[in-house]
């Protein structure tokens, strides 16, 4: 009886001081060991050999003096930097999509001639496909980061960096915009509440009471609330500006605790918030549940995002911007630590005043 083929055959050091990895039978020399041109060509021909049903990649066998692709690139991202975003999962969904537009439209491209113009042809895909200016933006911004962490793992050079960094973004009027998004009405919010399951009713109460972002309440475990004063503090371990070195932190007070008490009693380092199957929401199943129920009611629609901008303008009107960048996360990255102290008593300020005007 043959023996199985490995699907993740080992990468080895090959008595001429390269890499080799042997698949299908096939010897591939990589280049010098450990160094991390023969890291990425190891995980790119591996790749292939998988999706290959375990055959051998059609490619040389001698890869040393090949230069890295595009392809190889997205795989070092995937293989070492995508983990990262397990607790953010749509970045994580994001990167996935465009580490593959990447592979599609430009894979076997040597990396270093991946540049401005190229990155400006993938933009106008973006474009083409009906997608708004703020979006393209962003996507772009995204696509840079696969390239800066490629710069990091020693794949390519700080100047080509520096080269797609310098494409400016997209200016009004070259690509369509969107109309800015609207306050939910507090009344549509009400009439929708009583119809929500536990989970989803929970959630925005608490949103209504903290303007936080839904993303901060996919992820949120017992573990995060700290309860040891008198006012109920959310701390994020991970979130939207952690990588400025700022902790984000949600007053709980009023509706809000009540809200969010029940959902304490678990596990500390499991959410606190699953669906009907037993997994965390993420922003298309929360804002379909709530969708579906305005339908369901014939009420005008309104989403999770949109109870954000209530809360914004709700402190904004009875406050002022500093207690609205208090309370909805809005510092800047040169915050000390004497602001941030300042921000999270604005917060409390926030909130209290958030639970007089319901």
């Amino acid at each position: 009886m043959p023996r199985p083929k490995k699907a993740m055959p080992a990468y080895r050091f090959h008595i001429s001081g390269q890499a080799v990895v042997t698949l299908g039978g096939k010897d591939f020399y990589l280049g010098p060991h450990d160094s991390p041109e023969s890291r990425v060509k190891y995980l790119t021909l591996v790749g292939e050999y998988q999706r290959n049903g375990l055959r051998a990649p059609d490619q040389p066998t001698h890869q040393m003096d090949l230069a890295i692709t595009v392809s190889g690139v997205t795989t070092e991202f995937r293989a070492t930097k995508l983990k990262s975003f397990d607790r953010n999962p749509a970045h994580k969904c994001r990167f996935e999509n465009l580490c593959k537009l990447l592979d599609d439209e430009y894979g076997d491209t040597p990396a270093k001639d991946f540049g401005p113009r190229k990155l400006a042809d993938l933009r106008e895909l973006l474009v083409v496909d009906g997608n708004c200016r703020k979006y393209v933006n962003s996507q772009i911004r995204f696509i840079v980061r696969i390239f800066k962490h490629a710069l990091s793992r020693e794949l390519i050079e700080p100047g080509q960096l520096v080269a797609l960094e310098s494409l400016e973004s997209l200016k009004k009027g070259e690509a369509k915009d969107n109309p800015p998004r609207k306050p939910a009405s507090l009344e549509l919010i009400h009439k929708t509440l009583p119809h929500l399951c536990d989970d989803s009713a929970a959630m925005v109460r608490i949103q209504l009471a903290t303007g936080c972002r839904p993303s901060e309440l996919f992820t949120l475990t017992p573990a995060e609330v700290d309860q040891s004063g008198e006012v109920w503090m959310i701390r994020k371990t991970s979130h939207k500006t952690a990588h400025h070195g700022k902790q984000k932190v949600i007053p709980i007070v009023g509706d809000a605790r009540d809200a969010i008490a029940p959902f304490l009693l678990g596990p500390e380092n499991e959410v606190c918030f699953t669906n009907a199957s037993g997994t965390p929401w993420n922003r298309n199943t929360y804002r379909r549940r709530i969708t579906r129920q305005c339908e369901t009611l014939k009420i005008d629609r309104w989403t999770p995002y949109q109870i954000r901008h209530l809360v914004g303008q709700s402190v904004r009107d009875k406050l002022s911007a500093e207690h609205v960048q208090a309370i909805l996360g809005h510092s800047r990255i040169s915050m000390v630590e004497t602001y941030s102290r300042a921000s999270e008593h604005k917060a409390v300020e926030a909130a209290i005043a958030i639970q007089a005007a319901k």
